[in-house]
Formats: structure tokens, sequence, C-alpha cells
């Protein structure tokens, strides 16, 4: 038996053939196959993975939630109550405000009956007395005494506050005041009237004629008027102020 190379050659070139169309047909498919079905199972794997992983994430969150819910339910029972101890405290303190408001209501108008029986006792008291002042001074009403009254009431504008003697001079100006007028119960001596004129137009500022009246009226003493500002010291103006103090 001889060895053949052709036969042999051509065996092997036909084994090369069968190799490179079984790797071009079948190892290439076979393989791309296996490398899909891989890399599916990679990607299926991954997707598991990551679905575990949002399932674990989604348990964890609705633990934390259920935990915070069980926060935020025991923090509104305790707001809830606190709230209603704060409301029942806020009642109580109003209920004793009111209890407190009451009484004081009662003292006060208890206070408001003495007081107006008070008043009462002590406007008939004035009446009362501003009727035997009036009797009383117009005893008293004599040239004498309007000398003390006269001498009282210049003393009196002599020490006028300055923001007064302001008020009387812009009072002059403004009203156009051309002399001052001045009424006695008596005729008063040219010296005291002379004073008295004096201490007046010193007020005023300037020198304004002073016309003298006698008004036995006032009982005794002495009303000058200048524009809007009047000086008094008479019996008869004290006896009306007493009077209005004691029905006042």
């Amino acid at each position: 038996m001889s060895f053949d190379w052709t036969t042999f050659i051509l065996q092997v070139i036909n084994f090369l053939v069968l190799v490179w169309l079984l790797h071009r047909l079948l190892f290439r498919p076979v393989l791309r196959l296996v490398a899909e079905r891989k890399a599916a199972t990679a990607k299926a794997w991954e997707e598991a993975q990551r679905v575990k992983k949002e399932g674990e994430d989604l348990q964890k969150a609705y633990e934390n939630r259920m935990s915070l819910w069980e926060a935020e339910k025991e923090k509104a029972r305790g707001k809830l109550l606190e709230e209603m101890q704060g409301e029942r405290r806020r009642l109580e303190a109003e209920n004793d405000r009111l209890i407190q408001e009451e009484r004081e209501r009662a003292r006060a108008v208890e206070a408001h009956r003495l007081a107006a029986l008070s008043q009462e006792a002590e406007t008939r008291a004035l009446r009362i007395a501003s009727q035997f002042a009036s009797r009383f001074l117009q005893d008293l009403a004599t040239p004498d005494l309007e000398v003390k009254l006269v001498d009282r009431a210049i003393e009196e504008i002599e020490r006028l506050p300055p923001e007064k003697i302001a008020e009387i001079r812009d009072s002059v100006a403004r009203g156009g005041v051309r002399q001052i007028e001045v009424r006695t119960a008596f005729p008063l001596e040219e010296g005291r009237r002379d004073r008295l004129a004096h201490a007046l137009n010193k007020a005023c500022g300037r020198e304004l004629p002073c016309e003298c009246l006698v008004d036995p009226s006032l009982g005794a003493g002495v009303r000058a008027v200048v524009g809007g500002w009047m000086a008094r010291a008479n019996v008869k103006d004290e006896l009306l102020f007493f009077a209005s103090k004691g029905e006042a």
C-alpha cells in the first residue's frame, strides 16, 4: 500500500474547508447567540438587581414614612393635649376675670352710690355755706374792704406770669382794644386808681385810657376788663363763683 500525497492534501484541504465552513456557518452564530443570551441574562440580572434595590428602597421609604407618621401622630396628640390644657387654663382665667370684673362692677356701683351721696351732701353744704357767705360778705361790703380788694387785685396783676402777660398783649393787639374799663362798688381815690391803671397798662404793654365806673352791684371790690381778659376781685363775682361750685 503506497501513500498518496494528492489524496492526503485533498483531504487536508477538505478538512480545512469543513472547519472554515463550520466556523463560519455554525460556531459564529452559536457564539453570537451565546453572547446575546449572556448579555440578555446579564441585563435581566441587572434589571432584577435594580428592581430589587428599588423594592428595598421603597420598603425603607415606607418604613421611614410609617415612623414619621407615628412621630407626627404622637406630636399631634401631644399638641392637642397641650392646646386642650391651654384652653382649659384660658377658660378658667376668663371665668376668674369675669368674676373679678363682676365684683369690681359691684364695688364701683356701690362706690358711685356713696360718691353720689357724698356729692349731694357736699353740694348741700356748699349751698348753705354760699348763702351764709353771701349774707356775711354783703354785711362786710364797705369801702375799707374794697380798698383791700383793689390792693390785692393790683398785686395779682403785677405778679402775672410772663405767658399770661403775653396772652393779654396778644389779645389787646388782635382785638384792637382802645381803653380799659374799671368798675368799683365805691369811687376810687386818685392814687389807688393811678396804681391800678399803671399795673393794667404794664400788663397790656401799652398806654391805654382807663375808664373808671362806679357799680354798686359789685358789693365791694373791682372788676377790670381789657379786651377779652378780665381781672376780678369783688364780692359779687366771688359769691357767683362760690355759688357755681356749690351747684356743680
